[in-house]
């Protein structure tokens, strides 16, 4: 069930084999989150999708996250400009001249 490199027969494309049964991992269980060859599915009774289309699903969900990471960096240093234009320490004061406490990071 392992995936296992080179020769051997399923595929001969260089895909990824089962260490076990030197099949292609065609098929992925969706409890386990393993990539399988359809040997070790049928033997185990694993709960499969194709390996491409969970692919795309793990692709769609990784971006999804990457965008909501991207608005948040952008509404924080929104955010952060915002304070910078406010803040009385940071417009028109000389360095050094702020009663401010010292920044711990």
């Amino acid at each position: 069930m392992s995936p296992g490199g080179g020769g051997g027969g399923g595929g001969g494309r260089g895909e990824p084999l089962c260490g076990q049964h030197r099949e292609a991992l065609k098929l992925f269980c969706t409890r386990d989150l393993q990539p399988l060859c359809v040997v070790c599915a049928r033997a185990r009774g694993h709960s499969v999708v194709p390996i491409e289309e969970a692919a795309e699903q793990y692709k769609a969900e990784i971006l999804s996250c990457l965008r909501a990471g991207k608005e948040e960096r952008e509404k924080y240093l929104e955010s952060r400009k915002a304070e910078g234009r406010r803040s009385p320490y940071l417009v028109g004061a000389p360095i050094g001249s702020l009663n401010a406490p010292p920044l711990l990071f």
